[in-house]
């Protein structure tokens, strides 16, 4: 599952279950809109997600990527012990901060 919430720290995009192919369109499109609405500090919580395919984590290294090149950023929420090591291991440039 993925939606989007405003709380007091702005945008946050929530997943939960798994990201697969039947959910990685919406998980791009929740992505693409923050960064066409201009966000710079994308938060995505993760605290509920139980696994994530290779394109998911592909997309959250590009998001990162990007809002980084426009002096941003992208912060992973408490993402389990699995999703947080298949993180880790993509991201070789240390783009994502997780929290």
């Amino acid at each position: 599952m993925v939606s989007v919430m405003t709380d007091e720290s702005g945008p946050l995009i929530l997943l939960a279950g798994e990201v697969n192919l039947a959910t990685i369109r919406r998980l791009t499109e929740a992505v693409a809109d923050q960064l066409a609405a201009g966000v710079r500090h994308m938060r995505i919580d993760m605290s509920e997600l139980r696994s994530a395919n290779s394109e998911a984590i592909w997309l959250l290294l590009v998001a990162a990527a990007t809002l980084k090149g426009q002096g941003g950023s992208l912060m992973l929420i408490r993402p389990q012990r699995a999703v947080a090591m298949a993180v880790e291991l993509a991201d070789t440039r240390q783009l994502i901060t997780i929290g």
